[in-house]
């Protein structure tokens, strides 16, 4: 029955799907002890919600371009509930920015099926997650899956490494050049100073969390119900 529902497109499952990310997404504001509301707070907030209208487009577009889960709502279900997962990832800040640039570089990735314009398709990819790489310096860690695509795909050869490497460092010349006319070369290095953290207090500690994983155990637990009462059937 679930699986059948999200199984379609709908405008009825796009508003639930939208209702249960403002859910979690309230639930993330207000279980953040260091919230303190005010005007400014909301006002922001509100217009973040905006980009993440922006973030679920992308996905879509990606979606149904290259036909990845056909045409359902399953990927914006799925992404919703890590949201409510993850709920820190809510907080727009550089890992945000980064990854809608990422997802321009998903897009051309995802075309080398395509045999066009391969050499502007690897370059574009390479651009995309350089200018991420300088908004959140661990993106640069998805060059590995441009590489992979191209060797997946057939694509290798010296000049497409060639382009892969001029893509991904002209963004990075260009604000090389900005900061040193401006003198300023100690800003540009700590841009790739990387920082890490594995803690996962977070977890324990805000119920949007609990409510997220509560909302997958039903979704599984409905799934699991539909195949018993489908393997009944056929026997």
């Amino acid at each position: 029955m679930i699986a059948n529902f999200f199984n379609k497109t709908k405008p009825i499952l796009a508003i639930i799907i939208g209702v249960l990310f403002l859910v979690y997404y309230v639930l993330a504001i207000v279980t953040n002890g260091n919230t303190v509301v005010t005007s400014d707070m909301v006002l922001n907030k509100t217009m973040y919600l905006f980009l993440f209208l922006i973030l679920f487009f992308l996905v879509q577009f990606i979606n149904r371009k290259n036909t990845l889960s056909k045409l359902n709502t399953y990927v914006l279900l799925i992404l919703v509930i890590l949201f409510g997962v993850f709920p820190q990832s809510m907080d727009v800040h550089q890992p945000f920015y980064a990854h809608l640039f990422l997802l321009l570089a998903f897009r051309k990735i995802y075309s080398l099926t395509i045999n066009k314009s391969i050499k502007s398709k690897v370059f574009d990819s390479a651009f995309w997650i350089g200018v991420a790489s300088i908004i959140y310096n661990f993106s640069f860690i998805f060059l590995l899956l441009l590489i992979v695509a191209i060797l997946f795909f057939k694509k290798q050869s010296i000049r497409n490494f060639v382009i892969l490497i001029v893509g991904f460092l002209t963004p990075v010349y260009l604000l090389f050049t900005y900061y040193f006319f401006v003198d300023n070369m100690e800003g540009f290095y700590q841009l790739f100073s990387f920082h890490h953290s594995f803690s996962f207090g977070y977890i324990t500690s805000n119920y949007s969390v609990w409510i997220a994983f509560m909302t997958l155990f039903f979704l599984l637990i409905g799934a699991l119900f539909m195949i018993v009462l489908k393997i009944n059937l056929l026997t």
